[in-house]
């Protein structure tokens, strides 16, 4: 895993899909994939509670989809499991206790997400869970659409910043949680991948080779040595972001350069504010690939 610089430069192409979807509560499998593919998506994943949910779009469907589901317990904790090891994943949807599923999940090839941390009531992750979770997870849902018309807020970026301040890399995904029609196509992910399939999608997701978005479309993320740049098309401004949230630079235009020698940040990561109230984060780049190395490796 190389934490400092998750966007290698390779020939590829920008998948853009959703990892958060329900079935059943008010929207057919059918449904979805017909919703998700109008709007041009490219992947999308049926997470239904505690069930594995194998339904597939129409044989003339360009939609990718990827097995998962999204695990709950009597308290309130929620994680996405996305894998296609689905025996895995129908042996966790048994499991009542969050602590042996992920201990079950974190050697094997399933991507593990903490699911919108600001759900409020019933009350979710706290900064403190979270700390002790992400060491066995891939990251967390830093935007969950739902959340903005349920109690609490769909922003979490301020508890991503606490992970990765205290050296505990996780991946920020952003997701729409779709239960019903109106809640499809409000933020997703665009994974880089080498070609297009579902095995190549499922390794970039894991290794960190994807961007989050409520629209803001980014045209370039790269690294060289020290410099880390980000250009947004629709970019209107841009910001550096560092240790405990920090802005460190700031950006009126649609492309950003950050400098490590100009800060003792242990980490950079990007924040573009385009049209309306469109967002679109990065993941972050740390200052070193060694920094963040006790955190679980990447399934193959």
């Amino acid at each position: 895993m190389n934490w400092g610089n998750p966007y290698p430069a390779c020939k590829g192409e920008w998948l853009r899909g959703n990892l958060h979807t329900h079935s059943g509560e008010g929207l057919a499998p059918e449904e979805i994939f017909a919703a998700y593919e109008r709007l041009g998506y490219d992947f999308v994943s049926l997470t239904d509670h505690r069930k594995v949910n194998l339904a597939r779009p129409p044989r003339s469907s360009r939609l990718l989809t990827l097995p998962g589901m999204e695990w709950n317990s009597p308290w309130g904790d929620h994680m996405g499991l996305i894998s296609f090891d689905v025996a895995m994943l129908k042996s966790c949807a048994a499991a009542r206790d969050p602590d042996v599923v992920l201990n079950r999940v974190a050697s094997r090839s399933v991507l593990t997400i903490l699911n919108h941390p600001n759900w409020q009531e019933p009350p979710h992750y706290s900064r403190e869970v979270l700390g002790a979770r992400i060491g066995r997870a891939h990251g967390i849902e830093i935007y969950n659409g739902l959340i903005d018309v349920l109690a609490g807020t769909a922003l979490a970026t301020e508890k991503w910043d606490y992970l990765l301040s205290r050296g505990m890399p996780a991946w920020g995904f952003a997701t729409d949680d779709a239960h019903t029609a109106p809640h499809v196509g409000q933020a997703w992910v665009m994974a880089h991948v080498s070609e297009r399939s579902a095995r190549a999608l499922f390794r970039a997701l894991c290794r960190g080779s994807f961007y989050c978005s409520t629209g803001v479309r980014f045209r370039c993320v790269r690294r060289c040595g020290t410099r880390v740049e980000a250009i947004a098309e629709n970019g209107e401004e841009i910001w550096a972001i560092g240790d405990w949230g920090r802005r460190l630079r700031q950006v009126r235009g649609d492309r950003i350069v950050f400098d490590f020698r100009e800060s003792a940040t242990s980490y950079i990561r990007f924040t573009a504010f385009g049209p309306g109230a469109q967002m679109g984060w990065t993941q972050p780049f740390y200052r070193s690939a060694g920094e963040g190395s006790s955190r679980r490796t990447s399934p193959s």
